[in-house]
């Protein structure tokens, strides 16, 4: 089994920032900037809307909230 550095709840929020990223990228088509800065905005709550997302994206956000909330 290899272990992975970092304590579990690192490696959770960086999973959820790494499938936040790369699931906007795919379902919105933002590039990498965008993705991550919506990822982050998200997680943390801010969420400044200045973004609008489509069906499949609002469905794709409520799953990464419930990931980060661990």
């Amino acid at each position: 089994m290899v272990r992975l550095p970092g304590k579990p709840d690192d490696r959770q929020q960086f999973g959820v920032l790494v499938v936040g990223v790369a699931g906007y990228m795919l379902i919105e088509g933002w590039d990498l900037q965008r993705a991550f800065f919506f990822t982050v905005i998200t997680v943390t709550t801010i969420g400044y809307g200045d973004y609008g997302l489509s069906r499949n994206g609002e469905l794709f956000t409520s799953v990464v909230i419930l990931g980060a909330l661990g």
